[in-house]
């Protein structure tokens, strides 16, 4: 765990263009993930526990929100390693499907016909 705030997305967040199609890491959908970047949200690191996420914190920059509560992280923009726009990252979330969040459920249609 680093012992300072990480100032470049972790290797698998999901706010890199090069992160597993799908995998979000939690019950939330893609649209759900904008929704917080968006929003004055804070948003903690998946990997490193107490640090802010930088691959949101440099998302946000690309579509240029600023965030107005000081404690929230900010960092340079980056179009080439983090998604530029909420287009892009529904569509790179939604591609194969199926995201995580909706991995082992199913919907009432798939539960009458069984």
């Amino acid at each position: 765990m680093p012992d300072r705030q990480h100032r470049r997305p972790c290797k698998d967040c999901p706010w890199r263009r090069k992160s597993a199609a799908g995998w979000l890491g939690s019950e939330q959908t893609p649209e759900q993930w904008v929704q917080s970047a968006h929003d004055e949200t804070y948003i903690e690191c998946h990997v490193h526990e107490g640090f802010q996420c930088a691959g949101s914190a440099i998302y946000r920059k690309n579509v240029c929100k600023s965030p107005r509560f000081p404690e929230l992280l900010v960092l340079p923009a980056d179009h080439e390693a983090v998604f530029s726009n909420p287009s892009e990252f529904i569509a790179h979330h939604r591609s194969h499907g199926v995201v995580s969040s909706e991995i082992g459920k199913e919907t009432s249609h798939e539960h009458k016909s069984a």
